[in-house]
């Protein structure tokens, strides 16, 4: 007798992962819709162990902020050793606020792409979503300062030197800034009356490079 026919393969359902409910991590809600047993998410060992401790801090405010929320601040963490983001509103005496968690600590994804946030999407001047909520990196400890310009292959904004160098072109408008500045001639100017000048006079300028360059000139 013929051999019997092969059975046709049987075809395979397919996966979908709903969307992550903010309830826990979304790589561990992933994986449990992926398995029956589950297994924890790949990490990256090398990258924790090379960071392991460090951390970038930013001063962070809403964006387009009114009413209750112009006065709020946050204090935006952002860890190296796991590309996680936090977000922390100190609590402020008298004011009607108590404070307290505004983000655990998760990773977060870019607004409409898959991607996660990275160590070079947190800069002076970046705008970071998190919670639905628009948040303005308007400061950052000096720790971060020091961290990014010791870093400038993924923050080209804090490479003094090349900040320099494309502000050349400003040069006669820049000079003519700091000199209606300072006209005592005392070689010193007010650090935020210089960054808002140069924000003016140079209309790319961003306010990461501008923190640069004034931290660069106020070292010499």
């Amino acid at each position: 007798p013929p051999p019997p026919a092969p059975r046709p393969a049987r075809p395979q359902s397919a996966v979908i992962v709903p969307p992550h409910n903010g309830f826990g991590r979304e790589e561990d809600a992933r994986q449990n819709c992926l398995s029956l047993h589950p297994k924890p998410p790949r990490q990256n060992v090398v990258r924790q162990l090379e960071n392991k401790g460090k951390a970038l801090r930013f001063v962070a405010k809403i964006e387009g902020a009114t009413g209750f929320d112009v006065e709020r601040v946050f204090v935006l963490t952002y860890y190296l050793d796991t590309d996680e983001l936090a977000v922390f509103e100190p609590p402020v005496k008298n004011s009607g606020r108590s404070g307290g968690k505004f983000a655990e600590r998760c990773r977060v994804r870019r607004p409409g792409s898959a991607e996660y946030y990275a160590e070079a999407d947190v800069y002076l001047g970046a705008r970071v979503v998190v919670n639905s909520r628009t948040l303005a990196l308007v400061d950052a400890d000096e720790y971060t300062l020091r961290y990014m310009e010791a870093h400038p292959e993924v923050f080209p904004a804090a490479d003094a030197a090349a900040v320099a160098a494309r502000m050349a072109s400003y040069g006669d408008v820049l000079e003519r800034e700091l000199r209606g500045m300072d006209p005592g001639a005392t070689g010193e100017v007010p650090a935020g009356e210089f960054k808002a000048r140069v924000l003016e006079a140079v209309p790319d300028a961003g306010e990461q490079e501008v923190h640069t360059l004034a931290r660069s000139l106020g070292a010499r």
